[in-house]
């Protein structure tokens, strides 16, 4: 089976992609006279080098010294926003509305939470798709959930299971 990659980030002159059938980070050396048959699939984003003729080798990685890598098969907002709903059993444009009925609020700050953790989104972009909030609602919606996260480690655990992400593993760490 060919692997399907993305170029996500270049280092010391490697290339790091994302195997999206198994989910594995690889790291690939690719020589700088390569040129594919088809659109190009490798690219070097830090030096601007032309398209490389042969094959590249893969290489697996256990760890990336560089951080966390946040990948294109991290949940979309709708996807939280839908597992969110469906858990807490607020409809979808209740938790997107002007309401601040205490369960409603809670459901939209567990969305921010989920948003925060498990995608590449900024508070900006998250408040912009949850009903036009500013960032610092946002910000102090993670925050709220943080504080209260052991309470609510159940209905985490199934919104988690629904999106399809491990708790103990978000892509990116607390701000």
């Amino acid at each position: 089976m060919m692997m399907e990659a993305m170029i996500k980030r270049a280092l010391d002159g490697n290339f790091f992609a994302v195997n999206f059938n198994t989910g594995r980070i690889v790291t690939v050396d690719v020589p700088h006279d390569y040129i594919p048959d088809h659109k190009p699939m490798f690219y070097d984003f830090v030096s601007d080098k032309p398209p490389i003729k042969e094959a590249p080798p893969v290489i697996e990685l256990d760890e990336i010294a560089a951080g966390p890598l946040l990948v294109d098969c991290a949940p979309k907002l709708k996807e939280i926003l839908d597992a969110v709903s469906a858990v807490l059993r607020i409809g979808r444009l209740d938790l997107m509305s002007l309401r601040r009925a205490p369960h409603i609020a809670q459901g939209r700050q567990i969305f921010y939470w989920f948003a925060r953790y498990y995608t590449a989104h900024s508070y900006p972009e998250i408040g912009l798709f949850c009903g036009k909030r500013d960032h610092s609602t946002v910000i102090h919606g993670v925050r709220k959930i943080d504080r209260e996260f052991e309470a609510l480690r159940p209905r985490m655990e199934a919104i988690a299971a629904r999106i399809g992400v491990d708790l103990s593993l978000p892509l990116r760490e607390a701000a």
